[in-house]
């Protein structure tokens, strides 16, 4: 009489499997960016030239550091294309559009060529208390004590000041006496 043995299964661990779509990134795209921008073209077309959408570059950029650092350079091959472009169209401007090419710089690189206005004001009042010294604070307050000094004295010599303003607020909200 022979005996039969049992063959004993064992148990495998499951690895949990990945959510999700793979991801279409290849380590290549990063020179491939920095070529298509260094051509004057957009990181938004670039998306169209791999044929993924605009929204996952983005991801790539903000979740794989070698894709955002060849973003960087490609954006600044990018902006040396078109400031070239304006230095050789300035000098033969026979056929040079300097309205466009101010225009695609000014929306291109925002930070180095749109223009902007700076508002210089004396009013301390539009700064944040965040952003002042001891000393700019103390200022504020001290003014605000005497407008109010200002307003009791011009009210306990005209009664009707005060009234006349609670009043008009009754009125106002919707609260006037019948």
């Amino acid at each position: 009489m022979s005996v039969k043995k049992k063959a004993v299964k064992k148990k495998v661990a499951k690895v949990p499997a990945k959510m999700g779509r793979p991801t279409k990134y290849k380590p290549e795209f990063c020179e491939m960016v920095i070529q298509h921008m260094k051509k004057g073209l957009s990181f938004e077309s670039f998306a169209g030239k791999i044929e993924v959408s605009v929204e996952t570059i983005y991801e790539w950029a903000r979740s794989n550091d070698k894709f955002s650092e060849a973003k960087r350079l490609a954006r600044a091959q990018c902006q040396l294309f078109w400031e070239e472009m304006g230095i050789a169209g300035t000098a033969d401007s026979k056929d040079f559009s300097a309205s466009m090419w101010i225009f695609n710089t000014k929306c291109r690189f925002p930070k180095t060529f749109r223009d902007t206005v700076e508002v210089v004001t004396r009013d301390e009042t539009l700064k944040l208390p965040e952003t002042m010294t001891e000393d700019q604070l103390d200022d504020r307050l001290s003014h605000a004590l005497k407008v109010v000094d200002l307003y009791e004295s011009r009210a306990s010599k005209n009664p009707n000041t005060r009234k006349a303003k609670t009043d008009s607020k009754k009125e106002a909200n919707g609260g006037g006496s019948n």
